[in-house]
């Protein structure tokens, strides 16, 4: 097992050919939007270097059905993308979670304007004290 400075780990795995048999990296994202994971296995994104296709999976029956989920919109969109997740994890497996995070946000009670967003986290400009 080696450890590297965390740059250097991104660099090294995102490297195409890079000898190594297991990455334990962690991962957050922008958006709650299905896709921005669901393209992190997207086997057209391969090239030799700065790879965000960490597993280097590569499925081409998969990757047209990510093509043709993107092009969805509303409620058949998610769907489509609930359909792939299932793949993923049930069938072709080019990855597993172990872990998930978990924040606490404590307030006194005359604190108020609690604005919680599920992907940054806890709106401090919108804290207000209650009269």
């Amino acid at each position: 097992m080696k450890q590297f400075p965390f740059w250097d780990f991104y660099t090294r795995i995102s490297r195409r050919g890079e000898p190594f048999d297991l990455a334990v990296s962690g991962g957050a994202f922008a958006t709650n939007d299905p896709s921005e994971v669901l393209e992190s296995f997207d086997g057209r994104s391969i090239r030799p270097n700065a790879n965000s296709n960490y597993s280097y999976f590569d499925d081409p029956a998969f990757d047209l059905e990510l093509a043709a989920a993107a092009k969805l919109s509303g409620v058949a969109r998610y769907r489509a993308y609930s359909r792939l997740e299932l793949e993923l994890e049930r069938d072709l497996v080019p990855a597993a979670a172990f872990a998930t995070n978990a924040t606490r946000d404590f307030f006194s009670a005359r604190v108020g304007c609690q604005i919680y967003r599920p992907i940054v986290g806890m709106d401090i400009a919108a804290l207000c004290i209650r009269s």
